[in-house]
């Protein structure tokens, strides 16, 4: 959560595709990284991080991720959203490139 302006009662979410890491901030501090994405409230850049639901999560297989994307949701050009591999060619899970593996 991140507090933007002073009087705010309650601290919002941290946004899609961003990570609060600390308390206190006055905007996210890190974007989810790529081949990732991450969903509101998420605390920690670190995708591996097995105690805490509050993670990035692997883009799925076919799709790729870039740096900041904030759903798993695939809309083509759209940055924020998931996107398709390129024709021919294989995304594995947590893919940053649109030409995965081949």
């Amino acid at each position: 959560t991140y507090c933007p302006r002073y009087g705010l009662r309650d601290p919002l979410p941290c946004d899609p595709g961003y990570v609060c890491s600390n308390d206190g901030l006055t905007r996210p501090n890190l974007l989810c990284p790529a081949g990732f994405y991450c969903q509101n409230f998420t605390k920690t850049s670190d995708p591996f991080r097995n105690d805490t639901t509050l993670r990035p999560y692997a883009c799925t297989p076919g799709t790729y991720c870039f740096v900041g994307t904030g759903s798993n949701e695939v809309r083509e050009g759209v940055l924020g959203f998931a996107q398709p591999c390129s024709p021919g060619f294989f995304c594995e899970a947590a893919s940053t490139s649109p030409k995965g593996s081949g």
